[in-house]
């Protein structure tokens, strides 16, 4: 099946000149065409308890901890109470929900008083301790993206997608920033949450180390909505770990008023922090929340970061050595421009990064894709739209901007509020002044720059050992990078076609000028098939049967080509099992139980085991020793209690002597 993206032309919508500023405002904030209604809550899935508990704050998906295997890291859990380092057991849980054990050091109490490092990381509504967990991922602990599993005494926590652990950390490695979901948005072509699920099928491709996402998560909804369900549930089928931060619009309590005194509410359900940071080997990425702003323009501004939040990473930053780098600023607020984005401490942020030695700062609000340059005159960054030159200030790379922030994935898909010719039919001077601005910029990217058009894109930022290799694209192939440029949603193309019992075909096309290296297919399969993969290296096959197939590079307008052909040489011409094989669940999804069969090549010790997608436990249906031949089992749909679970996807795991089989069943209740 082929998805592409397309793009609608621009609207051509009559400006008069005493409305054009208010019109070009109000194009910030509302869409002007209709597009599709958003999928369902139940067609998406179901929530954040599909995805980690509540109380889980640190690691989980949104929220995760990129380590090596033999160092340490901290949990953190809203739970009151003393515990001993007894209470408490940890694991890693890999895709196939293999249980990979973890040391806990010590376990100790601490409440978010004022002030403290706590209250400034954490949103304190209805916090009053926090358990620290510290932890130490033993040696050899194999390389891979985990769920995670915390039982302390009678308490269970997990959460899915919340651990990276390296072998070593890579010296050469990518990163994908992209900002402004707004999923619950739904006016154009495609709805806001359709976007970030093409989004998340390119990421999966080219295979970054984490995705970051800065701001506005959601359209401003309460928190009886479902956008936060369906944001989860799309970013949890990221194949690579997600930090989440919030933008303005993740205060908004919901959609039709506005109260800057209300709690967080919905972003709570997807992140329980305000300010952090994240590391990666010597990297490190200063998350600082920008807050909302309750003036005059409160939709078109943020705060800015809170001086309590920048004397903590001031003091962070200090403890650094000078080899730690490099070093990312990430806000949702930019803070190039001191009028309309953010309204505090705008000088302070920029002169920390400046001191510093900040490689880049990523950002979001604005809509568009725009370059604070570290020298030079525009000091406040390129706020003046009305002005020819003001479009022209790109620079080729490297000549490293201090700032530089993607157009957003959920709103403004089409270009353009107003035509340049519309603009010089009013007669009005100075719109035909800001019509001449258009024509220059027209004959260079016009329908992707800037409060008059703005494609969907996202950022791949190169990082070579403690430098930023680039972080912009090379949009026409003459193999030159200016700083204002990123790469276009719907560059890469996906088909997947045949039949998962004999010939699948995945092709992916690259639109970019760009060559992507260690690339990866996630081929949907038939998790009781073997098959012989040409085109790529098979990596894993996941629970589900999907076969991951990794592809050297694919360069510029090229396509990659992957084929599975079903594998039948495990059964002879006189029809006996060579090998252990699962046979497909019936019924699958079932409501309240299937059966299995499964063709056992000789006499063994067989277990059937059930698990929940996080990688626990559920029931074991069968546990026997069985000679060679064909077997059924049953499961009822109930626990190892004999209690009903919930409706949900689990996991099968079929294991005889040294050899398994996997499958994914359905329950729906």
């Amino acid at each position: 099946m082929t998805r592409p993206l397309r793009f609608r032309p621009a609207l051509r919508i009559p400006v008069s000149a005493c409305k054009l500023l208010f019109t070009i405002a109000l194009a910030l904030l509302a869409a002007s065409v209709s597009f599709a209604a958003a999928p369902s809550p139940a067609d998406l899935g179901g929530g954040r308890g599909d995805h980690f508990s509540d109380d889980l704050y640190s690691p989980r998906l949104g929220q995760p901890v990129l380590r090596e295997d033999g160092e340490s890291f901290e949990i953190l859990i809203g739970l009151s109470g003393t515990y001993a380092v007894g209470d408490v057991t940890v694991a890693l849980v890999s895709p196939e929900g293999d249980a990979f054990p973890l040391t806990v050091s010590w376990v100790t109490a601490q409440a978010p008083t004022p002030g403290s490092d706590l209250a400034v990381m954490l949103y304190e509504e209805g916090l009053s301790e926090v358990q620290e967990i510290a932890v130490v991922v033993p040696a050899g602990t194999p390389a891979d993206v985990y769920g995670i599993e915390i039982d302390v005494s009678s308490y269970h926590y997990e959460s899915v997608s919340a651990v990276r652990i390296y072998d070593d950390y890579p010296a050469s490695w990518g990163f994908i920033h992209i900002t402004d979901p707004h999923v619950g948005y739904d006016a154009e072509e495609y709805s806001a949450a359709e976007r970030l699920g093409f989004f998340v099928e390119e990421a999966n491709f080219l295979d970054p180390e984490i995705v970051i996402v800065t701001g506005d998560i959601c359209e401003n909804q309460h928190a009886g909505h479902d956008w936060p369900q369906q944001f989860l549930d799309l970013i949890a089928g990221l194949r690579v770990p997600a930090y989440v931060m919030p933008g303005n619009h993740d205060y908004y309590n919901d959609g039709e008023s506005y109260d800057p005194a209300g709690p967080m509410r919905y972003f709570h359900e997807i992140n329980r922090f305000e300010n952090s940071v994240v590391r990666l080997g010597s990297a490190s990425f200063y998350a600082l929340d920008t807050r909302w702003d309750n003036g005059l323009f409160q939709l078109y501004r943020c705060e800015g970061p809170s001086s309590d939040a920048l004397d903590w990473a001031e003091a962070d930053i200090a403890a650094l050595g000078a080899q730690d780098k490099p070093r990312f600023w990430l806000m949702h607020g930019p803070n190039y421009d001191k009028f309309t984005w953010n309204v505090t401490n705008v000088t302070r942020v920029r002169d920390i990064m400046n001191a510093s030695d900040f490689a880049l700062g990523l950002a979001g609000h604005t809509h568009r894709f725009e370059t604070y340059l570290n020298s030079g005159t525009n000091s406040f960054g390129r706020n003046d739209f009305l002005t020819a030159d003001d479009w022209e200030r790109d620079v080729a790379f490297p000549g490293y901007p201090l700032h530089t922030q993607t157009s957003s994935l959920g709103k403004d898909e089409s270009a353009a509020a107003a035509t340049a010719e519309e603009m010089r039919a009013t007669g009005d001077p100075e719109a035909a002044r800001l019509a001449d601005a258009l024509d220059a910029l027209a004959a260079d990217r016009a329908e992707r720059r800037g409060v008059f058009g703005d494609a969907i894109t996202w950022r791949w930022v190169q990082v070579e050992g403690t430098e930023v290799a680039f972080f912009t694209a090379d949009t026409d192939g003459d193999g030159t990078r200016s700083t204002e440029e990123p790469w276009p949603l719907g560059g890469i193309q996906f088909t997947l076609d045949g039949q998962p019992d004999s010939l699948i075909t995945s092709s992916v096309t690259n639109l970019h000028y760009e060559t992507w290296t260690d690339v990866r297919h996630y081929v949907p399969a038939d998790a009781g098939n073997d098959y012989i993969v040409e085109g790529g290296t098979l990596v894993r096959r996941l629970p589900d049967g999907t076969a991951v197939v990794a592809v050297d590079s694919i360069g510029p307008n090229a396509t990659s080509v992957v084929t599975l052909t079903v594998d039948d040489t495990g059964v002879n011409d006189g029809g006996e099992v060579l090998a252990l094989r699962l046979h497909p669940a019936s019924p699958n999804p079932s409501r309240s139980g299937t059966r299995f069969a499964f063709d056992l090549p000789s006499e063994a010790d067989v277990a059937l085991e059930i698990y929940s997608v996080a990688g626990r436990l559920v029931a074991t249906p069968l546990e026997d020793h069985l000679g060679p031949g064909t077997h059924t089992a049953a499961w009822d749909g109930t626990d190892g209690a004999g209690q009903a679970v919930a409706s949900g996807v689990y996991l099968v795991r079929l294991r005889a002597g040294g050899s398994e089989a996997r499958e994914a069943i359905v329950l729906v209740r």
